[in-house]
């Protein structure tokens, strides 16, 4: 039971209005903040999206280890960037950047070697 904020007479502590006076309770807002762990899950998506795209950008033809490596950073950085945008709340566009650099660079180097 608490107090009615307006008219203080017990009321039930889930109770939206007193049911005495009709005076509107909000909820008690908690001092502390959430904590959803490091960010580092983002920062590693979208340090690997940036360079995924920036090895497309080479000017030479990339070799099968190259583009095995390309492909296996793109892969590491969309489970990062996924399991960042499931789990967290800080950080969650940086995954999402991430994921997308990493998608656009499987996408290019799929267009690159279907030719």
């Amino acid at each position: 039971m608490i107090f009615c904020r307006c008219c203080g007479k017990q009321i039930h502590e889930s109770a939206p209005t007193c049911p005495h006076c009709g005076g509107v309770q909000h909820p008690q807002y908690s001092t502390t903040t959430k904590d959803d762990g490091p960010i580092w899950f983002s920062v590693v998506a979208l340090v690997l999206g940036i360079i995924c795209m920036l090895a497309l950008f080479d000017d030479g033809p990339m070799d099968k280890d190259e583009t095995l490596g390309l492909f296996m950073f793109s892969i590491i950085g969309i489970i990062f960037g996924a399991i960042s945008i499931k789990k967290q709340i800080t950080g969650k566009k940086m995954a999402i950047a991430g994921v997308l650099l990493s998608s656009i660079s499987i996408l290019a180097l799929i267009g690159m070697h279907s030719k």
